[in-house]
């Protein structure tokens, strides 16, 4: 693999190498396919009318620090939160992004295509890598992913604009 191919893929928004590619510079980089082109493809899919949306914590909760204390792990809920905030700044001026702050717990990751969906639950004293990921399809009405899909709508709702509480740096204002 050709170095300033790899160079013109990561640096240029409007390449996106096949997925054989991305896995052989991803494995040449040290890195995770998603983490070097999920940006460029969040954006290609809001462009195309896809809904993309974060619900993120605000670093700054007593909800945060609570949660912190109770994963009791050096890389922080805050800390996390914050690279996620950055990561999205990127996703800033795309229509059909949108973020916002939950005020609540969130404790999970959810991942929503149509009638899949992908759950990490987020457990005590772990950190990502180490949740467990549920892969949920919907095949009747009021199963686990109409109920996973209504809680994750009611946080939806119940959260602010984060676009308009964070800062052009992808940080956010203390409370």
């Amino acid at each position: 693999m050709d170095v300033k191919t790899v160079e013109r893929w990561v640096q240029d928004e409007t390449r996106i190498p096949h997925m054989r590619h991305q896995w052989a510079a991803a494995e040449a980089l040290g890195a995770e396919t998603a983490v070097l082109w999920l940006a460029k493809v969040l954006k290609r899919k809001a462009q195309q009318a896809c809904q993309v949306r974060f619900l993120v914590g605000n670093p700054e909760s007593d909800v945060t620090r609570r949660r912190e204390e109770v994963e009791n792990v050096p890389l922080t809920v805050s800390t996390r939160i914050r690279i996620t905030l950055s990561e999205i700044e990127q996703l800033r001026d795309v229509p059909g992004v949108e973020v916002r702050f939950g005020d609540e717990h969130i404790a999970m990751s959810v991942l929503r295509f149509d009638a899949e969906m992908l759950v990490t639950p987020h457990l005590a004293k772990l950190v990502g890598h180490d949740f467990p990921m549920l892969h949920l399809r919907r095949y009747q009405e009021d199963g686990l992913f109409d109920r996973f899909a209504y809680h994750a709508s009611e946080l939806w709702s119940n959260s602010r604009d984060g676009w308009q509480q964070s800062q052009p740096s992808g940080q956010i204002p203390s409370d």
